[in-house]
């Protein structure tokens, strides 16, 4: 299967997917559910080669590795983690700051210093009240995805825990609302001087975030320019308005 996936990769000239990096050689330092990796080689398509990315959690490094040979090697790529003995997977292209998750001035600083980032995993605590703060304090900085690792651990902890998640979840669908939540009524959307006089009322958050997809035991937030809402209406000639 492998020298399948080789020789074909050398007749059309392509770079390997992320899930054929993985599945190249035995990385018995990397922790994640199966799908996870398929959807990061979907998630992680299209994207330009150099990013700046963070993973929160970094247990033995094995994913911190494998971001930085997909992408290219002028990308950066940060790993956040308490424990200090990770910082000895620092190397090349790989940054790894000693902190708690859950520190939001912390992370805010983190994020200045490197002027942001494309991609934030939460791969970390799975605590709920951790994946809430950190959410609040990198999304604001994060210009492409920012995605929830391990969601069903939150059936796992004390109330609770699965309610705040649910909570959370319930915000970030509203927040995808706003538009529809300032206008009561589809009608409003025809007048375009209603839209300017209430675009205040708009959060930065909902200006940037395109979608929100759930998987099982993850959460993927898409970032990138979401305009208001247009409406599109067929005028069929005799018809009533309806």
């Amino acid at each position: 299967m492998r020298l399948r996936r080789l020789v074909s990769r050398a007749f059309t000239n392509r770079s390997p997917t992320l899930a054929e990096r993985f599945y190249e050689h035995p990385r018995p330092d990397i922790d994640k559910w199966e799908h996870y990796i398929t959807k990061y080689s979907e998630l992680f398509f299209g994207l330009p080669p150099k990013v700046t990315l963070l993973e929160i959690g970094v247990y033995r490094g094995g994913s911190l590795r494998l971001w930085s040979e997909y992408f290219s090697s002028d990308s950066v790529i940060v790993g956040v983690d308490k424990n200090p003995h990770c910082k000895t997977y620092e190397k090349a292209n790989i940054k790894v700051a000693i902190g708690d998750q859950g520190d939001q001035r912390f992370l805010s600083d983190l994020s200045a210093q490197f002027g942001g980032f494309d991609i934030v995993i939460d791969d970390g605590s799975h605590l709920v009240s951790d994946q809430i703060a950190s959410f609040q304090t990198l999304i604001r900085s994060t210009r492409c995805a920012y995605v929830i690792e391990d969601t069903h651990a939150a059936y796992w902890q004390a109330p609770p825990s699965k309610a705040d998640l649910s909570d959370f979840l319930i915000q970030q669908h509203d927040t995808l609302h706003e538009w529809f939540v300032a206008a009561g009524t589809s009608e409003s959307f025809d007048d375009a001087k209603w839209i300017n006089q209430h675009q205040t009322e708009i959060s930065d958050l909902r200006r940037r975030l395109v979608s929100i997809e759930l998987l099982d035991s993850m959460m993927i937030f898409r970032l990138g320019t979401n305009p208001p809402p247009k409406r599109l209406r067929t005028k069929i000639e005799g018809a009533a308005k309806t």
